[in-house]
């Protein structure tokens, strides 16, 4: 398989901005990978080719009242309904789409949010962080592998990637298979004044019981 990956983010703002709804009517793409959480073990499957186009439309108006739900707190969530209206246009054209949601579980992803809200690019600095980070884009890349693997409709698929350029050029690094010293080096070699490959483990158990549970499931894939 040779899929064609088309990444575009999303600006976190309260704005409409359309670059991933614009995406989807451009590229019509036969996968759709949202950073939405996924599950303890596996991706979260929102779509798949056994829905009718039916099912599959009115799946995606449920995700998108709830979204509508959510828009006080996340403002940006209004781009994502727009981008959700263009899916369905493309089911009703005719063509088969697959999404799914490929981020981590949402225990993971809520851990540390309200903390760290609004610190950024400081919080960059901080060790912890990116141990979240790279737990999250360890189970972006899983995921995309594991839904590669299972898909049989076509030999190269496009496949809209939605996750923030931050994100994606973690995931893209990931999905090569470098070796566990290469991965450290890449996200965690400059904290090496607290941090290393003997000692991380016990230091997150130390630190945070939520990020210690997934470190050790991410360490089996």
């Amino acid at each position: 398989m040779k899929p064609r990956f088309i990444q575009a983010s999303c600006q976190e703002d309260n704005v409409i901005d359309l670059r991933q709804a614009k995406l989807i009517l451009r590229y019509k793409p036969d996968i759709i990978l949202l950073e939405y959480p996924g599950q303890k073990n596996k991706y979260n499957t929102i779509i798949d080719h056994s829905f009718s186009s039916k099912q599959s439309i009115k799946k995606i108006q449920s995700i998108q009242d709830r979204l509508r739900g959510m828009m006080k707190l996340i403002p940006w969530l209004k781009s994502e309904i727009k981008m959700l209206d263009n899916a369905i246009e493309l089911i009703k054209s005719g063509r088969r789409v697959e999404i799914y949601g490929i981020d981590g579980p949402k225990d993971l992803l809520a851990e540390g949010y309200d903390l760290w809200k609004g610190q950024y690019p400081q919080i960059a600095k901080n060790w912890l962080w990116w141990v979240r980070i790279f737990l999250r884009e360890k189970y972006m890349a899983k995921n995309i592998k594991s839904i590669l693997k299972h898909y049989k409709l076509k030999n190269n698929p496009n496949v809209a990637v939605f996750l923030q350029s931050f994100h994606w050029r973690h995931v893209k690094f990931l999905l090569k298979n470098y070796s566990k010293e290469k991965i450290w080096h890449y996200y965690f070699n400059k904290f090496g004044k607290y941090i290393n490959l003997a000692n991380i483990d016990s230091k997150i158990k130390t630190e945070n019981d939520i990020f210690y549970k997934y470190w050790r499931i991410a360490s089996k894939f």
